[in-house]
C-alpha cells in the first residue's frame, strides 16, 4: 500500500517504514476517547520516514502520513482535506 501511494505523490526516492507500537506507550489527552495513534517521523536530508501505528494502517493513514512528508509546512487541515481529494480521485 504503501509504495502505491508514494508512486501516485511522486515520492519515490523517500523510504518510509511502519512500526506497530503499543497503545501505552503514546500519551493520550484524558479526554480523548478513542485511544488510538498513527503519526511519521521524518528525517528530510536522508528522506526517510517511520509511521508508527497502535492499530492496522488505511490507506487514509498512509496518504496522509505522505502529505505531512510532501508538504512539511501544511496545516493539519489542508492535510486531512488533501487527504479526502487525494483518495476521491485515485481509488477506484
Amino acid at each position: 500500500m504503501i509504495n502505491k501511494w508514494k508512486k501516485i505523490l511522486e515520492l519515490d526516492d523517500w523510504v518510509i517504514h511502519t512500526e506497530a507500537i503499543r497503545k501505552d506507550q503514546v500519551q493520550y489527552p484524558d479526554d480523548l476517547k478513542l485511544k488510538e495513534f498513527v503519526g511519521i517521523s521524518i528525517n528530510h536530508d536522508d528522506k526517510y520516514g517511520l509511521i508508527n501505528h497502535t492499530r492496522d494502517l488505511t490507506d487514509f493513514d498512509v496518504v496522509h502520513e505522505l502529505l505531512h512528508v510532501k508538504h512539511p509546512t501544511w496545516s493539519e487541515d489542508q492535510v486531512n482535506d488533501y487527504t479526502h481529494l487525494t483518495l476521491f480521485n485515485n481509488i477506484q
